[in-house]
């Protein structure tokens, strides 16, 4: 069988192997990325109940907020927020 004609077989990734790839967060932490739209919406080739991603789609998800997140200016682009100490001092100051 030629390369060409051969057809990609589809690699699905459990919730668990989805929280491990974005830093092993919760349950919970996926289905808001997925409400909010950062991820793409699970499949469900077995039923209801048991979400799978498909990899491509997470690979492209990511390649898309890369992009996004580069295009953005300068002064958009998330900042980490400063420790508690920090702002507190910052208030205090005014």
């Amino acid at each position: 069988m030629s390369s060409s004609s051969a057809t990609k077989q589809t690699v699905w990734k459990r919730k668990r192997q989805v929280r491990e790839r974005y830093g092993d967060c919760s349950d919970r932490t996926i289905d808001r990325m997925v409400k909010a739209g950062k991820l793409p919406a699970p499949h469900h080739p077995l039923g209801n109940n048991v979400p799978f991603w498909d990899e491509a789609e997470l690979d492209a998800s990511d390649r898309a907020a890369a992009a996004a997140y580069r295009n953005q200016p300068p002064h958009e682009k998330e900042r980490p927020a400063l420790p508690a100490p920090a702002r507190k001092e910052l208030l205090c100051q005014s």
